[in-house]
């Protein structure tokens, strides 16, 4: 799903509108394209929302095509399993995956990006 969010500069960090949270369901992954450069997927998992980036550190493999477990991510493509919480690797310890914070506001889920300069 990409979707058209807006976003608000928030000191050196970004702030992107990911939706309603009347509009996630439990363990739905959800895709958006932030400001032309950012691939980011979104889930709620146990009333908590999770964000990270929508690419294997691989081979960039879209991970909202992967599986998706108890606060980890699944690579569909060679099976790299992904702790959501850290972005550490089960397999390989130097491929992170970024994670990005959540923020929930006027019912509103938000994804906090570090601007890239």
């Amino acid at each position: 799903m990409n979707l058209l969010c807006c976003h608000l500069s928030w000191g050196e960090q970004m702030k992107y509108n990911a939706g309603l949270i009347d509009e996630y369901e439990e363990g739905q992954l959800k895709s958006f394209r932030f400001d032309d450069k950012y691939s980011v997927c979104v889930v709620k998992q146990h009333t908590q929302f999770k964000a990270f980036r929508n690419a294997c550190p691989h081979q960039f493999v879209p991970l909202s095509d992967g599986f998706l477990g108890e606060n980890t991510i699944t690579c569909c493509l060679h099976g790299w399993k992904f702790d959501l919480e850290t972005g550490a690797c089960d397999v390989a310890p130097k491929m992170v995956l970024p994670i990005y914070s959540t923020l929930i506001e006027d019912n509103t889920v938000f994804v906090i990006i570090e601007d890239e300069k």
